[in-house]
């Protein structure tokens, strides 16, 4: 699978993002990889990063009971998680695992 251009993934993440912004946001990124059960963001940390894959696989789930942890999502290339970092300064409220080795674009 062929990984997706910076603009592209912008434009998956922020449809009609004005082409300035949009340049304004990939000088601001940086690209990460994680392993295969790597946590990227763990449910109940303050982070402030937004993430969006260039490829590879996460599972998103949520701790219910002690016993219990629910998978909410699977998430692919294109894809994008912790937006809520970038409005609130409030805890994860999921974690997000990598199921395979991934590569994410992260914004601080």
């Amino acid at each position: 699978m062929r990984k997706p251009e910076p603009n592209e993934v912008l434009q998956q993440a922020f449809p009609g993002i004005p082409p300035e912004e949009a340049q304004l946001l990939i000088a601001s990124w940086k690209t990460r990889s994680f392993p295969t059960g790597a946590v990227v963001c763990q449910e109940g940390a303050v982070e402030t990063c937004f993430y969006i894959i260039l490829k590879g696989e996460v599972r998103v789930t949520k701790q219910i009971t002690s016993e219990e942890v629910r998978l909410l999502n699977q998430l692919y290339a294109g894809d994008f998680f912790g937006e809520m970092a970038l409005i609130h300064d409030t805890p994860r409220t999921a974690t997000v695992a990598a199921v395979m080795p991934t590569e994410v674009l992260e914004i601080n």
